[in-house]
């Protein structure tokens, strides 16, 4: 009867060991883990009403460096910024013109050293009621 066998891999090394078998398990240090605890604002309105004129990511000060990229569609990336401050009001950073941008979705990727990015869509309202 043949012994069945499984491939095992981690980062450093690949083991090949009969089923059932008592393993020894390496794990790296540098692990990837899930997400931050971030609180992120899904919709603001920078359209001068006084209320809700930033973007708001709460509980950043846990983090050394918050990168932030927000894209959209039509446009491609148009906010970069590394640690990140809550200070964006919906302006384009990636043109000369740094003009406000039209109301829309666009979608938001946020990369916290050591951690896998966090990503997710963002409602923005430029109209004034």
């Amino acid at each position: 009867m043949k012994k069945l066998t499984q491939m095992v891999k981690t980062k450093h090394l690949f083991l090949l060991y009969p089923l059932f078998s008592i393993i020894l398990w390496s794990c790296s240090k540098d692990l990837d883990l899930p997400y931050p605890e971030l609180a992120i604002q899904s919709a603001f309105s920078p359209n001068g009403d006084i209320r809700n004129e930033v973007w708001l990511i709460s509980n950043q000060g846990n983090y050394d460096k918050i990168t932030v990229t927000v894209t959209s569609i039509d446009l491609g990336i148009v906010y970069f910024a590394e640690n990140y401050t809550n200070n964006w009001a919906g302006r384009n950073n990636m043109s000369d013109s740094n003009e406000l941008l039209p109301t829309g979705t666009y979608f938001y990727v946020i990369e916290v050293p050591n951690f896998r990015p966090v990503s997710g869509q963002l409602f923005i309202n430029t109209l004034r009621n």
